[in-house]
């Protein structure tokens, strides 16, 4: 499949890969360390990469909310979810949306 002139390749084809030393097979358990040892590099990148995105999401998401701290006797008002009901000619769109103050 080709797209804007150029040919998707598959997931598996590593063909830009570059690993550290070439694979010996006398020795394939040095090639494994290495691979696991860049597996764990890789994966410690992810994880702080992953936080990193947390924190700046939160942050964004705070600007726009603030913080209320309410006190004992004040005045507040609470959100209702009234659900249409047709079989006792009931409509949401009537109801009050928010009761109180209380």
């Amino acid at each position: 499949m080709a797209t804007f002139l150029k040919e998707l390749r598959p997931f598996w084809d590593n063909r830009d890969v570059a690993y550290d030393a070439p694979f010996d097979p006398e020795r394939p358990h040095e090639a494994l360390r290495m691979l696991m040892s860049r597996m764990a590099s890789l994966l410690k990148t992810a994880i702080s990469n992953k936080e990193k995105a947390q924190i700046k999401q939160k942050t964004n998401y705070d600007k726009h909310r603030s913080d209320i701290q309410f006190e004992l006797n004040d005045l507040v008002l609470i959100k209702t979810h009234a659900l249409s009901k047709a079989a006792i000619r009931y409509s949401q769109s009537l109801e009050d949306r928010h009761k109180g103050p209380y």
